[in-house]
């Protein structure tokens, strides 16, 4: 006979229970239990219509008739991390069955800095606040408005903020002492925050207690700075300023006002004390780079970077530097490119072979964005020669590929992209490899690979499909599976001012011998057989020089408008507009319409 767990019962009664507390006109639906989350609740208003706000709900349920220890519940660490980095707010709702009731607290409130080092849980306590009661759900609602409210933007420079000293003395200065210091001291940054008595008018408000300042903005976010008592007393009223506002610029970036908390944290007097914040850098560097002040934030990380003794900032803001890169912002290259080399300077001073080499594949990394191929060759090989450990990275090899396929070198680049196959290189690459084969002039080899990696996987990109599909066709036409191809010679035998003579064909089949990938001498015969009626011949014609010089629209836009024939397969259609689009974005639509109207 099945027995019914006893826990399994008291969560279904703790959800029945709680669908009873909330007003019966909110919806309550069952969620899946990833990371712990029971139901989400929908509130409605009193005229039962929809308000859009939402919360989800994880519930705790005891039996225990210890009140001490219905008001505990463990909670894994993981999941209230995760809770903190949701859009939706989650409600830790802890149902005592010998109580008949429920204790709630909100899961970004809990202050994750008293779990012991390595734990998975905490725990959490609730006192007689967290009682739900007639006044919960409405206030509930509020909380939720008047987050939704913040995140759309209403807070604005300067904040008035509340201060409550809960004792009588802090670090040996009396309450009073320090309350005037405190006022005087945030005077000096009115254009940040002023000074309000009235909680009840205050957007920040501030509590400094035992050994911890708790910073709540708008009851929506905040933060914590705790060992409060190991500060100096000399300066302490200025230094606890400082964290307001350190802690203001951190809650608005928790809501999205990221250019409004770069200001603040890029403060001429408070950057010095946001750079001393290990845990604010590592939040905030990479929110921060991506602001319009991304260039002071990268001097200010060059201004300071030989002063720490550790990596991590500059681990951090190299990461969050690349990975904001655009090639076509050049103030922005050069800022990264300073960080950069900042970081290379700073490790070949100290020595340390593994950082120097890791400074060179940065710096690798960078000019290959910016496709400055060889100065990328350059710090790739430095990289290997200090960093040993990329000399067994698949990815290292795939990079150096890609760097020499820039670069043209075709061949090599096969090399390269094949030993890094050989590494256990993601299967993506072998369609690279497929690539620089094709273009190095080994079709048959070329077509192979392709044909495998296609047949092997669920890539839909359209320009791998083409390429296989053409150099079938091109083979068969020339019957040349590899050639050293002549580039230039072939170019050299295409001359346009003989279009109009009987010649000009046996020119193109001519420099097409020579070079089987001759955009140039494709394009022109895709003009002549289009012209003879041969629109099928014609889109082989016009789809390959596409393929070889990706920028040519035209090429493009004739291998488009030569698929809309019905001698061609109309399967062919998709792939080349998708292919055009890729390469050319809106430019090639644009002229593919213009074609399409003049018609």
């Amino acid at each position: 006979m099945t027995i019914r767990v006893k826990q399994h019962q008291l969560e279904d009664l703790s959800r029945a229970k709680y669908s009873l507390a909330i007003p019966r006109n909110w919806v309550m639906r069952n969620k899946d239990k990833d990371y712990g989350i029971d139901v989400e609740v929908e509130i409605f208003d009193e005229n039962d219509r929809a308000t859009g706000l939402v919360y989800w709900v994880q519930l705790k349920a005891t039996e225990t008739s210890d009140e001490s220890a219905a008001r505990k519940a463990d909670l894994s660490i993981d999941a209230i991390k995760y809770y903190k980095s949701l859009e939706i707010l989650v409600l830790i709702v802890r149902y005592s069955e010998k109580e008949n009731l429920f204790y709630c607290k909100w899961a970004h409130e809990i202050d994750l800095f008293y779990a012991k080092e390595g734990a998975k849980t905490i725990r959490v306590t609730f006192c007689d606040k967290d009682v739900w009661g007639e006044d919960s759900a409405a206030n509930i609602t509020k909380y939720i408005k008047k987050i939704r409210a913040v995140k759309s933007g209403v807070i604005s420079l300067p904040v008035p903020t509340f201060m409550e000293v809960k004792d009588d003395s802090i670090n040996g200065i009396p309450r009073g002492v320090f309350m005037s210091a405190y006022r005087r001291a945030l005077q000096n940054y009115s254009q940040i925050a002023t000074y309000q008595a009235d909680p009840e008018k205050a957007a920040l408000s501030l509590g400094l207690q035992d050994d911890k300042l708790v910073i709540n903005l708008a009851s929506v976010t905040g933060c914590t700075f705790h060992s409060i008592r190991d500060r100096e007393p000399e300066g302490f009223a200025e230094g606890i300023v400082a964290d307001v506002l350190l802690g203001l610029a951190a809650s608005l970036a928790n809501i999205g006002q990221i250019e409004m908390a770069a200001r603040i944290f890029l403060d001429n007097r408070l950057k010095k004390r946001f750079f001393q914040k290990q845990e604010l850098l590592t939040q905030f560097i990479p929110m921060l780079i991506r602001t319009s002040r991304y260039g002071e934030i990268i001097d200010a990380v060059c201004e300071v970077i030989d002063s720490k003794d550790d990596n991590i900032l500059e681990s951090i803001t190299v990461m969050s530097a690349i990975a904001v890169a655009d090639s076509n912002d050049q103030d922005k290259c050069t800022k990264i490119q300073k960080l950069l080399e900042k970081c290379l300077a700073k490790n070949t001073a100290l020595g340390e072979s593994s950082l120097i080499g890791i400074s060179h594949y940065n710096l690798g990394n960078h000019y290959r964005s910016r496709s400055l191929f060889r100065k990328s060759i350059a710090h790739y090989l430095m990289a290997r020669r200090f960093e040993s450990k990329y000399l067994n990275q698949p990815y290292y090899y795939k990079e150096l590929g890609g760097v020499f396929f820039g670069l043209g070198k075709y061949r090599f680049s096969a090399k390269l992209y094949k030993l890094a196959i050989d590494k256990a290189a993601p299967e993506s690459v072998k369609a690279l490899y497929a690539d620089a084969l094709m273009l190095g002039g080994r079709y048959k080899l070329a077509h192979d690979v392709f044909s495998e990696y296609l047949g092997s996987s669920e890539d839909d990109h359209a320009e791998w499909h083409l390429k296989n599909m053409c150099l079938e066709n091109l083979i068969d036409k020339t019957g040349v599976e590899e050639q050293v191809r002549r580039k230039r010679e072939a170019i050299s035998k295409v001359d346009i001012s003989k279009a109009g003579d009987s010649s000009f064909v046996r020119d193109l089949e001519a420099a097409i011998e020579i070079d089987n990938l001759c955009g140039l001498a494709w394009f022109n015969l895709g003009i002549v057989r289009s012209r003879a009626g041969k629109q099928e011949e014609a889109k082989f014609c016009f789809i390959l020089c596409g393929l070889v010089q990706t920028k040519d629209i035209e090429a493009w836009v004739n291998a488009t408008l030569c698929c809309f024939n019905k001698e061609v397969a109309i399967q062919v259609l998709p792939l080349v507009i998708n292919a055009a689009y890729f390469f050319n974005g809106d430019d090639y639509l644009s002229k593919l319409h213009k074609e399409l109207t003049d018609r």
